[in-house]
Parts: structure tokens; C-alpha cells; sequence
């Protein structure tokens, strides 16, 4: 009869990792962006969203896949900066443009390029309301949350 030490050794040890894998993705999700931080945020997203634009015009939909994973995690983490706030209709803009990513991810995965285009045009109009409504442009370029939200 053959010993099932390592296989159970190994099913532990994958558990326990997996186990915290997952309370790291947590905790890093329950933590609220402050207002620098949710700036930072914002410029990597643009970042990401001028990469991506790149990466479905030049068909390198692992890239393009690559680029939705960070975009929404990016996107989690504004989502949970416009909650702690009570601002409703940011966190509703911040859900359309999650639908958009994961339509990108759909679309990456199926090297679908029209689908893709059509996922990148919501995703861009989605963030220019949301900007629109809740940016404004500073003295130096950059961009800041306006006043009273």
C-alpha cells in the first residue's frame, strides 16, 4: 500500500496558501484610497487605459487581457474609495466601467476586435462622465475631486 503523506502534505500546504492569497486580496480591497492615493489611482488607470488602446489596435489580446485584470482591480479600489464617501452615482459610474472592463476581458479572450472596440468605447465614455461630473482640471494640469464631493 502506497503512503499518502505527501499528497496530503501538499494539499495542505495549497489550502493554506490559497487561504492567504485570499485574505491578502481582502484586506486589500477593504482598504479606503485617500484622496493622493485615489489621484494616483487615477493616473494609472490612464496609464492602462492608454495602454490597452494600444494593445486591441495592435491584436495583442494577452496584453489586452493583462491590462483589463489591472484596470479592475484599479477600478475595485476606486469603487471602494466613492462607497466610503456615500457617493452613489460614483460608484455607479465606477460599476459601468467594471461591465466595460470585463466586456474588454471577454472580448481579449475571444480575440474578438470589434467587441473589443465597442467594450474600449463604453469604458472611455463611462470615464469621461465620471470626469465630467466629479474632476476638475488644476492650475498645473493635473486633476482633483471638485469641491463638495
Amino acid at each position: 500500500m502506497r503512503s499518502r503523506g505527501p499528497i496530503i502534505v501538499s494539499s495542505v500546504v495549497s489550502v493554506a496558501f490559497m487561504l492567504g492569497a485570499f485574505r491578502s486580496s481582502v484586506e486589500c480591497q477593504q482598504a479606503v484610497l485617500n484622496e493622493a492615493d485615489y489621484a494616483a489611482a487615477m493616473q494609472e488607470i490612464n496609464y492602462v487605459r492608454g495602454d490597452a488602446q494600444g494593445h486591441i489596435e495592435s491584436k495583442y489580446w494577452g496584453d489586452v487581457r493583462n491590462d483589463m485584470v489591472a484596470l479592475r482591480s484599479l477600478l475595485e479600489q476606486v469603487q471602494t474609495f466613492w462607497m466610503a464617501r456615500e457617493v452613489q452615482s460614483a460608484v455607479d459610474f465606477t460599476e459601468q466601467a467594471l461591465t466595460a472592463t470585463a466586456a474588454l476581458l471577454s472580448a481579449s479572450d475571444a480575440e474578438d476586435g470589434e467587441r473589443a472596440d465597442q467594450a474600449f468605447g463604453d469604458l472611455r465614455s463611462t470615464c469621461d462622465a465620471c470626469h465630467q461630473e466629479f474632476r476638475e482640471r488644476t492650475e498645473d494640469g493635473g486633476f482633483r475631486i471638485k469641491p463638495g464631493r
